[in-house]
């Protein structure tokens, strides 16, 4: 994970300062390095800033970005590339995993007789800034989902991009794809004190790759063909993870609550992951206090608060699966405890990292992955008693997040079956696709990464979802029937040997660690209504 600010003026305005805040959060974002490089293009000056947590290359030396060279080119990269041309196929990338994947990247796109065509061939998640010297053309975008978050602001004639807004921006997401302006063809008299900027060409691309296909042999063998799909996914996200010397140290964590989606991943994991290696899963839980007063007002002991959240109860069952299914690997089950006056405390980070994002609901789903991305809390006994504090030192999690989309794991799916029937819940399918980049994962990249922390998504591999693209709707779900929902993953998890998972409801993670309605007498409050600020 690397943090990006770009900014681009007019030669004659006053030298550009970063906004303090806004920097300290791109520095958060890449704890190893920072470094920041200006150039003119023109009658413009671009100013390039970049951190980076290092995960790709040589073990103690973080590759140093922006990545420049004599001719003037640089690349601000923030991303992991599982596939791509030449150089950047996923066997050749894993076999020099001493290499950096930005730097190869940056060496291809030099070279590239179409930039457009190189980057809309990369697999895996990513956010850029790239500025070609020799067309003097400015490329920025995302990958094809958002993963990686970038966003965007237009003012005075000026053109910002990172990582993260500066509070009070007027920032906006950039939209998945790539974007580009030739700086050649706008000069000052173009670009007065105030007005337009160079105009923008805009790439869009398809949620899902069209150029993978699947052969038809995996469609008529479905559970198999979906353990090999996803399993490939979780190694190739594993294995350029930078082992430590020590075997005490963690190098992977699993956002966890015990559910199938998380609990599949934590066992493939376990699979391609060095036997000497722990495997950390950090689950979370909020002190609520209307949870508090609901039990007060009936009259319930006020037992351990925190035991009492869904997602710890279900998360510990699953914790213990794990240890009888894989006996010889070191689960350590990190017990996350958040009291409501840490979420008062930091209340207002959160609000102003997941900006743009600024619903009730993206605010309990981002102080449920903010705390628990500190990878802070307690290691656990077997009964659930907290042992020595601990703190993760995974820098790689993993998440379950594409799963829900995809196999029917939202109540509304079984709503919009309900009311029209395959049609009807075809289409609410397509829906939940078609808009993953915007709902979710520039949010949660950018509560996620504050912590110096790369969160991964094994369901949302690129060969993972053109399968369960063309696989027929029933066999992904079958919703006339109780526990029809995501049943693929439930019979795959089943044959992964953790059953009682495999039988486990959805459950958010605002509702399963309790982060969602804290509050007493806020009266009824929608999760899709705007905060009243920042």
């Amino acid at each position: 994970m690397c943090g990006i600010l770009f900014h681009l003026q007019n030669n004659e305005d006053a030298a550009f300062k970063p906004n303090k805040q806004q920097l300290v959060r791109i520095k958060n974002r890449g704890p190893d390095s920072f470094g920041s490089h200006t150039c003119l293009a023109g009658s413009f000056r671009l100013n390039f800033y970049s951190s980076v947590l290092h995960l790709r290359g040589p073990f103690n030396h973080p590759t140093a970005q922006p990545h420049i060279d004599p001719e003037g080119n640089v690349l601000c990269w923030n991303g992991e590339i599982w596939n791509g041309p030449g150089e950047l196929k996923s066997q050749k990338l894993l076999q020099c995993c001493s290499q950096n994947d930005g730097t190869i990247l940056f060496n291809v796109l030099k070279r590239s007789s179409s930039i457009e065509d190189t980057l809309s061939s990369l697999q895996g998640p990513f956010a850029f800034v790239f500025y070609h010297a020799k067309t003097q053309t400015l490329y920025w975008g995302r990958d094809r989902l958002g993963m990686r978050s970038l966003v965007i602001k237009r003012e005075n004639g000026s053109l910002t991009i990172a990582s993260v807004a500066e509070e009070g921006g007027e920032y906006v997401n950039v939209e998945p794809g790539f974007h580009s302006c030739k700086l050649s063809s706008a000069t000052a008299s173009v670009m007065p004190q105030s007005s337009a900027l160079p105009p923008t060409d805009y790439h869009p691309l398809p949620v899902i790759d069209p150029s993978i296909l699947i052969p038809n042999d995996d469609v008529s063998n479905p559970v198999e063909a979906f353990h090999r799909y996803l399993l490939e996914a979780v190694r190739i996200r594993v294995q350029t993870i930078p082992l430590v010397s020590s075997s005490s140290s963690c190098p992977v964590a699993v956002l966890y609550s015990g559910g199938v989606d998380c609990t599949v991943l934590a066992r493939l994991i376990h699979s391609v992951l060095d036997d000497r290696a722990p495997i950390d899963l950090l689950n979370v839980a909020f002190e609520n206090p209307r949870m508090l007063n609901a039990r007060k007002q009936k009259g319930e002991k006020d037992n351990d608060i925190y035991q009492l959240c869904p997602d710890r109860v279900t998360g510990l069952q699953g914790w213990r699966e794990l240890q009888r299914c894989c006996p010889n690997r070191t689960w350590n089950f990190v017990s996350i405890d958040v009291p409501y006056s840490q979420v008062t405390e930091h209340r207002q980070t959160v609000l102003d990292l997941m900006f743009p994002n600024a619903t009730v609901m993206d605010l309990s789903i981002a102080l449920a992955f903010y705390f628990a991305s500190t990878g802070c809390g307690y290691l656990t006994n077997i009964d659930g008693s907290r042992q020595q504090p601990y703190v993760s030192s995974a820098k790689v999690l993993f998440s379950g997040l594409g799963a829900d989309e995809q196999l029917g794991g939202y109540s509304r799916h079984l709503r919009a079956f309900q009311r029209g029937g395959l049609l009807e819940l075809e289409k609410e399918l397509r829906l939940d696709i078609t808009r993953i980049p915007t709902r979710n994962l520039g949010r949660d990249d950018r509560v996620i990464s504050n912590q110096g922390k790369e969160v991964r998504y094994a369901f949302l591999d690129a060969n993972v979802m053109a399968f369960l693209q063309a696989l027929p709707t029933l066999h992904k779900m079958q919703l006339q029937e109780q526990g029809g929902d995501k049943l693929l993953l439930r019979k795959l998890c089943h044959l992964l040997g953790c059953e009682l998972a495999s039988k486990e409801k959805k459950r958010a993670i605002q509702f399963g660690s309790k982060s969602a309605k804290m509050e007493s007498n806020t009266g009824r409050v929608l999760g899709h209504e705007k905060l009243s600020s920042r």
